[in-house]
């Protein structure tokens, strides 16, 4: 199959995108330590930029902040609505580009959240310099950004092919990387990885099986680089943690990288 944009990507995930990823027991895991955050942060109104279908969005929610919700795929931002009207919670999606979010939201928050790898979809790094300049842009002076990526150092001294088996009793979902080569302009290491999700379907009978794949492109984002791009953006008392829980960052150990700054 060929490789999808990341629009292309999500809308084709956002239908399993939950089950893939157990919302509710995150929920229970993450809250105390979002709570932490806004409380720490004074986070009163929010954007999630890159929200997929809305799991910080609704936690930032029941926490009692603001949110507007961003991202690329239309079919993510419906999910959040859905779940959204649910809850009845407000909750403001809005279907962009991260390179246009000042164009399309005209108003300010305290924080933003990028989370969930989001960055590592950019393609190199003037998109990224360009999203947190839009980032930026949205901030209230003083306001805080919170970007999570996954962590690349150890992912590329690992190389791990199959990053996580997860799923329920009908159908399970095999996320796994291909790594490029490299050429002359960068190292393997920076090369771009190729992103697979293969959705195995288990039938009602033990030989009935359907499987697909879907594919995008990742570029690794290391830490050196998004401090030295955050601070061409105009971002200030940059700190890096290993997870959210806000643990130090052992570039062999920790899973996450979680960059907080402020705008200055």
């Amino acid at each position: 199959m060929d490789l999808l944009t990341t629009a292309e990507f999500y809308n084709a995930l956002a239908p399993m995108y939950d089950t893939m990823t157990d919302p509710e027991k995150r929920f229970i895991r993450e809250r105390p330590f979002f709570h932490l955050l806004t409380a720490r942060y004074r986070v009163l109104t929010a954007l999630d930029a890159g929200a997929g279908t809305g799991f910080h969005s609704l936690l930032l929610s029941r926490l009692g902040v603001a949110v507007t919700a961003v991202d690329c795929s239309p079919a993510m931002s419906a999910e959040l609505t859905v779940k959204a009207k649910k809850e009845h919670v407000k909750i403001e999606c809005v279907t962009a580009d991260l390179r246009e979010l000042s164009t399309k939201i005209p108003r300010t928050f305290d924080a933003a959240f990028c989370m969930g790898n989001t960055m590592a979809h950019m393609q190199s790094p003037d998109d990224i310099l360009a999203v947190l300049k839009e980032l930026s842009l949205i901030l209230l002076p003083g306001g805080t950004l919170f970007i999570q990526v996954l962590n690349y150092e150890k992912i590329a001294a690992l190389r791990p092919e199959i990053l996580n088996v997860s799923g329920n009793g009908s159908s399970s979902f095999t996320r796994s990387y291909t790594y490029g080569s490299g050429n002359g302009s960068e190292s393997a290491a920076s090369a771009p990885i190729t992103f697979s999700i293969r959705r195995s379907t288990h039938g009602n009978q033990s030989d009935a099986r359907k499987s697909d794949v879907i594919r995008t492109m990742l570029r690794p984002v290391f830490r050196e680089e998004l401090l030295v791009l955050l601070e061409g953006a105009g971002f200030e008392s940059i700190k890096s943690y290993g997870a959210i829980s806000l643990l130090a960052f052992d570039p062999e150990k920790s899973t996450d990288l979680l960059i907080i700054a402020q705008k200055s």
